[in-house]
């Protein structure tokens, strides 16, 4: 099967496009070559790399580029006689090339050419000891270019003079790219005169041969026909003489050839051994550098022992590393090596900025291109650098240096600097490569810091919850008895009695010790959720009076609520916390004043950013925003705002709960909250809730309602023996039945024993043993239309696991009042008859 021609298809190695570098470098120093990479959408790297190939569209769009930039048509051929000179190849390569002939190296070239091109076949057919016949065949499905053609030539041309004899003729009497089905080309090069003076001696010696058997004739003929020894003699002597001068000659000239090989050898040898000695030491230094990546979990820590190793193994005088700043507007100085006190003083206090395209400082175009640069001498490319630039660097005393941008998943983060001030020892591409590398490196383990971070001050936050969750249940179990025994109080005594107003103070006192047990339950999202279908135009509309009374005459508020704005899944009272406790803080953010902008729209958050905010999914959200034109957040301290009672705020003016209770309510909503905030400029903080596609609920108007009386039978279950007897004496002044149990058990025992019908059944969710729901539906066997109340101190996820929610059960938080204790057990009741 005929493959059809792509042009994207890899055919050519990278060492043809090396050459082509090698030979702009030595002949066309003024091109710019990243301009060149960049038309050809090539990558250094990839060239570097030997097993790469290019394809067809890269290698014409490369020579394309090429020929615009030197104006040289011919610039193929030329570089084709290049690639086979003896200044483009390497020492290895030149003493193996000294060991063999021209014809074997033409018999290899066929041998190894699928090695550089996968186009085409190439054939070698020797003719004699000075001409081949190649043979180039495309392969289907390929399509090369008539320039590919003409570098070719040019290599068949210059391969003799790498013999040191004279280019070599080439005869093309058929051409791809003149009708023929293939390119063949005839290759003749001159002898050498070695080789003719060797051809020679062998003559010589076979003449020496024939006159000796001559002689031998001569001695045994005639007298008549017998020449003279005399005159035989010295014509021998003679003729030996030359013969074995010219072989002496040949000799000396091959020794010497022999000796300029082994020379060669030794060469690469010691070439090779020091790039051994280079490839051990960069080993250790990778070795040890993942080592260093998979132990540290702080970045100054990390930078320092980076640091040190890159000094120990490569000898670098000194070292820089700059990271960008949280909005990726400033270079700053994180770690550094080498540098004297003032300098490195200076280096602290320095910053680039990054916000400005026409900046020409290499820090900023190797951050912002997100490429490497090797420069070794600062002066040539001085009059490219901004006068701020060339001031830092002679400032620091740059004279040559490498600069790497470190990069994670294609955004650059900062950036790794090298230069040598006291060993003068040149800096390479290969120092280049190995540091890029590194930066690399450097990059994901960032990444992986910021994330482990993350993580960690996830699971703080998580652990504190639990602990908050934990003591807020048990206070309202405490807070039941004290609220409802001073609300029973104040209700058997007149208004005007002083008993009445110590327990009205016991009762407000309550109240507030309950909200602020709901404050700790929001927190650690165990505080359960009356959501209903909303929008944020809505709650914030319904906040803006509030809002108002809170930020002082200086502050201006302004609102901006989106016309088309979805809907949402949400209770407004905590979304409306959410806000408040954010306007509070922008508030305190502004003492002198300011402007306070609130902004709600639709946004769609694609799947590159919700990675990118690694917590937020795909999808249509709703979005709050909150911004002031504030003091600003300092970038150490944005991750650790969202603790709980973490304040900066003066002592007794703050609680540190704040944004604690705004990221819990956030999560417990299943949306994200993103900070950006700069110094002396303002803070803003953004909210995202799913969208959900149903209808907002009609708003009913609660009617007020009274305590009411009844007779039914009630079974109390609760393992807290004050909030049990408290119930009990809030429900039989009314005329209800009660039944108290402690536990599961003694509830079971006594729906079994009661002679009269229960009616209700009002029991905690969670209890040692048999937890509420479980109890219930263990009675409902017997009694499937008893009434069910459910209360608990706080709810998590395993409340309505455990079914409380799923069989729409009545549930009340703790702490209980009686008033409301005696309204919903009344309405639940009243229903049942209704039906």
């Amino acid at each position: 099967m005929i493959k059809e021609y792509d042009e994207n298809r890899p055919l050519y190695g990278s060492r043809g496009i090396d050459l082509y570098l090698k030979l702009i470098k030595q002949r066309y120093s003024y091109i710019n070559i990243d301009e060149l990479l960049d038309y050809a959408e090539m990558e250094l790297y990839q060239i570097e790399d030997k097993g790469h190939f290019f394809s067809q569209r890269q290698i014409n769009r490369f020579y394309e580029k090429l020929v615009e930039l030197t104006g040289n048509r011919k610039i193929a051929r030329e570089a084709g006689r290049f690639a086979s000179s003896p200044e483009a190849e390497n020492t290895i390569r030149r003493s193996l090339l000294a060991l063999i002939t021209p014809v074997k190296y033409y018999e290899l070239l066929s041998k190894y050419a699928p090695l550089i091109t996968k186009s085409s076949k190439c054939q070698a057919n020797i003719l004699s000891s000075n001409k081949v016949e190649i043979i180039i065949t495309p392969y289907p499905g390929t399509k090369e270019e008539p320039f590919q053609c003409e570098n070719r030539i040019g290599y068949f041309e210059a391969m003799s003079t790498y013999y040191k004899l004279k280019p070599s003729e080439i005869a093309h009497p058929e051409c791809l790219f003149k009708g023929g089905k293939e390119c063949r080309y005839i290759v003749t090069w001159p002898k050498s005169p070695v080789t003719i003076l060797k051809t020679l001696r062998n003559i010589g010696v076979a003449l020496l041969c024939a006159l000796c058997v001559v002689f031998l004739g001569n001695i045994l003929a005639n007298d008549t026909a017998r020449i003279p020894l005399s005159e035989v003699i010295p014509f021998y002597a003679g003729y030996i003489t030359i013969i074995l001068t010219l072989n002496l000659f040949l000799n000396k000239v091959e020794t010497k050839n022999l000796l300029g090989t082994i020379d060669s050898l030794r060469d690469s040898s010691d070439e090779l051994i020091e790039q051994i000695d280079i490839n051990y030491e960069n080993s250790l230094l990778i070795n040890e550098i993942a080592q260093t990546l998979a132990t540290q979990y702080e970045n100054e820590a990390l930078f320092d022992e980076i640091i040190q190793l890159l000094h120990k193994r490569l000898d670098y005088d000194r070292i820089l590393v700059m990271l960008a700043n949280h909005d990726k507007s400033k270079l700053l100085y994180k770690a550094g090596f080498g540098y004297q006190k003032d300098k490195e003083q200076f280096l602290q206090n320095l910053s680039f900025h990054l916000d400005n395209p026409q900046s020409r400082g290499i820090f900023y175009v190797s951050f912002r291109d997100k490429k490497p640069f090797l420069l070794n001498d600062i002066q040539e490319v001085k009059d490219d650098l901004s006068n701020r630039s060339l001031e830092f660097a002679l400032k620091i005393g740059v004279k040559s240096m490498i600069c790497c941008p470190i990069i994670y998943d294609e955004e650059a983060l900062g950036i790794l600097a090298v230069d040598n001030i006291v060993s003068k020892r040149p800096l390479v591409q290969r120092d280049m490569n190995l540091l890029m590398g590194i930066a690399l490196q450097i990059g994901s383990r960032l990444n992986n810091i910021k994330l482990e971070s993350q993580i960690r001050q996830i699971q703080k936050m998580e652990a504190v919850g639990s602990l908050a969750g934990g003591v807020a249940h048990d206070f309202n179990n405490i807070l039941t008895t004290i609220l409802g025994y001073s609300q029973m109080i104040s209700m058997k005594l007149d208004s005007e009695d002083p008993i009445f107003k110590m327990a009205e103070s016991i009762h407000h006192a309550g109240l507030k010790a309950s909200a602020l047990t709901k404050q700790l339950l929001i927190f650690s999202r165990k505080q359960l959720m009356e959501t209903k279908v909303t929008n944020l135009n809505i709650i914030v509309e319904d906040m803006s009076k509030m809002l108002s009374r809170l930020i002082g005459e200086d502050i201006q508020i302004k609102t901006f609520l989106s016309k088309k704005i979805g809907s949402i899944m949400a209770d407004a009272s905590q979304v409306g916390q959410v806000l408040m406790n954010l306007v509070v803080n922008a508030r305190d953010a502004m003492p002198h004043g300011g402007n306070l902008i609130i902004e709600t729209s639709d946004v769609y958050i694609d799947s590159k950013y919700a990675q990118k905010g690694k917590f937020l999914k795909e999808g249509h959200y709703s979005m709050l925003s909150v911004t002031d034109t504030g003091e600003g957040i300092d970038p150490d301290l944005r991750d650790k705002i969202f603790e709980p009672f973490y304040t900066t705020k003066e002592v007794g003016k703050g609680t540190g709960l704040g944004l604690a209770i705004v990221y819990g309510i956030v999560k417990q909503h299943n949306g994200h909250i993103n900070l950006y905030s700069e110094l002396g400029h303002g803070t803003c903080f953004k909210i995202y809730f799913p969208i959900v596609n149903e209808e907002i609920e009609a708003a009913t108007i609660e009617e007020s309602l009274e305590l009411a009386r009844g007779n039914e039978t009630i079974l109390i279950v609760d393992d807290d023996d004050s909030i049990r007897k408290m119930i009990v004496d809030t429900l039989q002044p009314l005329g209800y039945t009660t039944l108290a149990a402690s536990c599961s058990a003694e509830a079971l025992e006594l729906s079994k024993l009661s002679k009269n019908k229960i009616d209700m059944i009002l029991s905690d969710v969670i209890m040692p043993g048999m937890n509420g729901p479980q109890l219930i539906e263990a009675i409902k066997q017997d009694q499937p239309d008893i009434q069910v109340i459910l209360i608990s101190g706080y709810t998590d996820n395993a409340i309505t696991h455990l079914g409380a929610l799923q069989n729409n059960y009545t549930l009340l938080n703790k702490p209980l009042l009686p008033t409301s204790l005696a309204v919903n057990i009344r309405n639940i009741l009243d229903k049942r008859k209704s039906i």
